[in-house]
């Protein structure tokens, strides 16, 4: 990174820039980290925030140095936030699961599919949210299913209900996540 921001810099700017970075470099990641809650998400805004000090950095020189700190850890907010709102318009702009429909799907694979891949494209805090909103005998039945990858007819053992009912239940809960996870606007397109 260091390389990349000398490339922007006047020589002599070089040493006072390389001792500023490494005096700030770790607030201002946890900066960035507070606001995006990812980690290569930080260090990409960290390197968005040392890139943009480096190209007005004669102007940085001329600051008070007792106010150093909160300029950069300004500029890494600054691009924190940046790249958050350009992640939800990704996020938006991508995830759309079915052409002109949202209706969850009616087959168990292609519903245990939708939800794999909303999992792994969106936050864990938005679903984490929804699942802990679902009623207690849904969630249980998910885990059961999703995380001991219980069958119906264990987890209908588990439950003392039949095969059937466990299979309705776990349904339900599925359709359940679903519609919460539409109402917080979560939902994939498919290309």
């Amino acid at each position: 990174m260091l390389n990349l921001c000398f490339a922007l810099l006047d020589v002599q700017e070089e040493a006072k820039f390389e001792e500023l970075y490494f005096a700030y470099r770790h607030s201002m990641f946890y900066v960035a980290y507070d606001i995006l809650h990812n980690h290569h998400d930080a260090e990409d805004a960290l390197q968005d925030a040392f890139t943009s000090i480096a190209k007005s950095f004669s102007k940085v020189l001329k600051l008070d140095p007792s106010k150093y700190h909160a300029y950069y850890c300004r500029a890494a907010r600054n691009s924190a936030i940046n790249i958050q709102i350009k992640n939800r318009c990704d996020r938006a702009r991508e995830l759309k699961v079915f052409e002109n429909s949202t209706d969850f799907p009616r087959n168990r694979r292609d519903q245990d599919d939708l939800l794999n891949k909303i999992c792994q494209r969106e936050d864990s805090r938005t679903i984490r949210s929804c699942f802990n909103r679902l009623p207690d005998d849904y969630r249980n039945i998910i885990v059961l299913a999703h995380i001991e990858k219980l069958n119906s007819k264990q987890i209908g053992a588990k439950l003392g209900i039949s095969s059937p009912a466990a299979r309705q239940r776990l349904q339900r809960a599925k359709q359940a996540l679903w519609n919460l996870l539409k109402e917080e606007g979560i939902t994939i397109y498919e290309k």
